[in-house]
């Protein structure tokens, strides 16, 4: 199996290639790393993907408390995922 193009350098495309090997989904919030999984048709989630789905699983109550509290603690994340998210969780 052939690496992903090189211009993808900020993740480790060793997990990318065992992911398609493997037929196994990722999680991942690196736009390089996610652009390079969709190139090759594998399924990719970030951290509101995951907060989402635990609310819908009825493991959290509120996802938007959660990623607020990371953004205070540096994970950046634009205006306009945060109001995607707010619109999908429902808050």
């Amino acid at each position: 199996m052939r690496e992903p193009n090189c211009q993808y350098k900020r993740f480790d495309p060793k997990i990318i290639g065992l992911a398609k090997i493997e037929k196994l989904d990722l999680l991942m919030d690196d736009y390089a790393g996610r652009k390079a999984a969709r190139d090759l048709k594998i399924g990719v989630t970030g951290l509101v993907g995951l907060l989402l789905l635990a609310k819908e699983r009825g493991l959290i109550e509120k996802v938007i408390p959660l990623i607020e509290e990371i953004r205070l603690n540096g994970y950046w994340l634009s205006d306009e995922v945060m109001e995607i998210a707010r619109r999908l969780a429902g808050e």
